[in-house]
């Protein structure tokens, strides 16, 4: 019984954290980068690096959009660029505010922070210091499972026995 209601309450947690009034949300629709926040974005990187650049930088994809409301709306946006040979991986924050005209309307709130992409490592797809996907099988995974629910069991006093039935996702850092 108890472990029906644990689940029902992960489940729910779940649901609920993506739909937080006010909170950042993903935006996939803004990863093909012809939108004009993105455009925005790639002029802000130009300008930052006016000074060491005389070729401008081009887009090559856009790895990262999330938007949120905020007297407008906030937009982050992680942007892989290029210049020549030289691959960078830059964050840049965009506000449109609709109800502003002009240059007002549509502003970069965060100077481009940006840092150097090695070749190598984005050809593979990995996310250095990131998220990857586990084997649930694995033996680190099957300790920390184990430590998990033993750690559990033990602050509940052993009034529950937490098992695992079901895994549905592994990461590991």
């Amino acid at each position: 019984m108890m472990l029906l209601v644990l689940s029902c309450f992960a489940l729910a947690y779940g649901s609920v954290e993506a739909l937080v009034p006010g909170g950042p949300i993903d935006r996939p629709d803004l990863l093909n980068g012809t939108n004009i926040f993105v455009q925005k974005a790639l002029d802000a990187i130009n300008q930052y690096n006016v000074k060491s650049a005389d070729v401008p930088w081009t887009l090559v994809k856009v790895t990262s959009a999330t938007s949120q409301v905020v007297s407008g709306t906030s937009y982050k946006f992680i942007l892989e660029v290029t210049q020549g040979s030289k691959v960078e991986s830059c964050a840049v924050g965009v506000w449109s505010r609709s109800l502003l005209s002009g240059d007002e309307e549509i502003t970069v709130y965060s100077d481009p922070v940006c840092s150097q992409v090695n070749d190598t490592i984005g050809q593979r797809g990995v996310n250095v210091g990131g998220e990857s996907p586990a084997d649930v099988n694995d033996p680190e995974v099957q300790k920390a499972l184990a430590f998990a629910g033993k750690n559990y069991n033990a602050i509940s006093d052993y009034a529950f026995i937490l098992k695992v039935v079901s895994v549905s996702k592994v990461t590991k850092q």
